[in-house]
């Protein structure tokens, strides 16, 4: 993906930092929307304004590293999990898995994440059935 961005911004500082500040400004709209979604529109402002400011994710989005990155893919990844859990639907499950498997080949850390979203069959309807799609896709 950095090569892509690199070809359009440039190789130089710039253009390499810039790809992590747009991923970190992403990160924050998306966490925003997913929160309102969730909880509700006031909720998702404060949320988004907290992100905006906080100072590890400004630091990281500021860098040429691939921490603002996963923050956005592992937002996405959390966004399909919930609305798969919500839905039952496949093309959620499908669209969670290969977003898990970005955010696994984006950083390591993410197989620590990954047991952890089964817990999001607290707010699944159907939590039995929301167990098994889960056990098949990270099978």
């Amino acid at each position: 993906m950095l090569r892509a961005w690199t070809r359009v911004a440039g190789s130089d500082a710039w253009g390499l930092r810039s790809f992590s500040a747009a991923t970190g400004v992403a990160t924050v709209g998306l966490l925003g929307l997913l929160t309102a979604r969730m909880i509700g529109r006031v909720t998702g402002l404060v949320t988004a304004g907290l992100a905006a400011v906080h100072p590890l994710h400004v630091h990281y989005s500021q860098e040429a590293r691939a921490y603002a990155l996963w923050c956005l893919v592992v937002t996405l990844l959390l966004s399909f999990l919930i609305r798969a859990g919500q839905t039952l639907r496949w093309r959620w499950w499908a669209a969670y898995a290969l977003t898990a498997l970005l955010a696994v080949m984006t950083h390591d850390y993410t197989v620590f994440l990954l047991p952890a979203t089964a817990g999001a069959a607290l707010v699944a309807s159907d939590k039995r059935r929301f167990l098994r799609w889960w056990l098949a896709v990270h099978a």
